[in-house]
């Protein structure tokens, strides 16, 4: 799929980045609307940028041709707004079975009404990176150099960091929001509705969840917390399984529901292990 060219002002740099995505190339992005699908590709385009505004797009959405308007538009009314994501609708290949609406989310889908409103990451998560804008003056203050999620990269599968660095943001005081009049269509290939595909992406959520939960709260919560969400991720996994277990095999959404609570209940031990090896590796390279 390839994206439309979006009118833009003229005083718009455009900083096209390459990822590790095997799709078509980007066309028409700008100082307000790079291409960065990834958490090293976004590093990328804030170091070469110089406007004040970011925008976050990959080469399978399609923005509305108001969309940079849009956004310069909001960033003036709501300057306290770090970052801001879109409104986004699935543009299917195929479209799916009906029943699939609870997973869809997970394909960077945003339908969340038609006023503005505020993210608030422990009630209600964030924005997806597609459609993503943010300021350069916030990613630049509160963004660490190095943060721990990954993404994806060659075989490794470590998502969440677009999460990871909106709430980076919004600790640092900076607010999060939805802009409905920012509209994009999203591509989805037939591919992407896999039933493996799906799982993996669910699985994926489930596993950088434990990371991101202890960003939000305070040092001194971490350790009660860790063990309050392992007791209550024990209790949903049960209560899914007893409820849907003749389902988990031959039903999409099920299964694909049942690997974000599985992935969610072993994210702890899994983020600790991806923790020691980083560290012996980092221990055989100083050697």
């Amino acid at each position: 799929a390839e994206i439309p060219r979006v009118p833009s002002p003229t005083n718009i740099l455009q900083i096209h980045v390459k990822t590790a995505s095997p799709e078509g190339t980007l066309e028409g992005l700008t100082r307000i609307f790079q291409r960065i699908s990834d958490k090293l590709a976004g590093k990328c385009g804030v170091n070469a940028s110089t406007g004040e505004l970011l925008g976050f797009l990959d080469d399978d959405n399609w923005p509305d041709p108001t969309w940079v308007s849009e956004a310069i538009s909001f960033a003036q009314i709501h300057p306290q707004a770090g970052a801001f994501g879109s409104r986004i609708t699935g543009k299917f290949e195929v479209p799916p079975p009906a029943t699939w609406k609870p997973i869809l989310g997970y394909l960077a889908i945003v339908e969340r009404g038609n006023t503005p409103q505020p993210y608030q990451p422990r009630k209600n998560g964030t924005p997806p990176n597609a459609g993503l804008v943010v300021h350069r003056k916030a990613w630049i203050q509160a963004i660490p150099n190095n943060p721990f999620l990954v993404g994806r990269v060659g075989t490794s599968m470590l998502p969440g960091e677009d999460s990871e660095i909106l709430i980076y943001l919004y600790r640092a005081g900076w607010e999060i929001w939805h802009n409905p009049v920012m509209k994009i269509e999203h591509y989805i290939p037939s591919s992407r509705l896999q039933s493996a595909y799906l799982r993996e992406i669910l699985l994926g959520v489930g596993l950088c969840r434990y990371h991101l939960r202890m960003l939000i709260l305070p040092r001194w919560q971490r350790p009660i917390m860790t063990l309050i969400y392992i007791l209550s991720d024990v209790l949903k996994l049960v209560h899914y399984f007893l409820k849907h277990h003749q389902y988990l095999k031959n039903d999409v959404v099920a299964n694909c529901q049942w690997a974000l609570l599985w992935g969610t209940l072993i994210s702890p031990f899994f983020l600790l292990k991806v923790r020691l090896e980083r560290s012996r590796i980092l221990v055989s390279q100083l050697d």
